[in-house]
């Protein structure tokens, strides 16, 4: 398990990216990451809130990521 901080619906939140897979290609250099890059993967968001509904604890763990877009085919989408 990796932990990473991501931006994710306009803000700053920390993961941990299940993915050995994926963490693999990184680590291998198969993979190369920049700012910007999108990560289409699975989410799944653990929350623990107490009696009164406030939140104790938020987690988000990634358990597959299907692939990655960059910047420069985010434009493409766009011409």
């Amino acid at each position: 398990m990796s932990k990473w901080e991501v931006i994710f619906a306009g803000q700053s939140i920390n993961i941990k990216i299940e993915d050995e897979e994926f963490m693999g290609q990184i680590k291998n250099g198969d993979l190369k990451l920049s700012g910007g890059c999108k990560l289409l993967c699975d989410l799944t968001v653990k929350t623990e809130i107490d009696d009164e509904y406030n939140v104790i604890k938020l987690e988000h763990h990634v358990f597959k990521v299907h692939g990655l877009k960059n910047k420069e085919e985010q434009l493409n989408l766009f011409s």
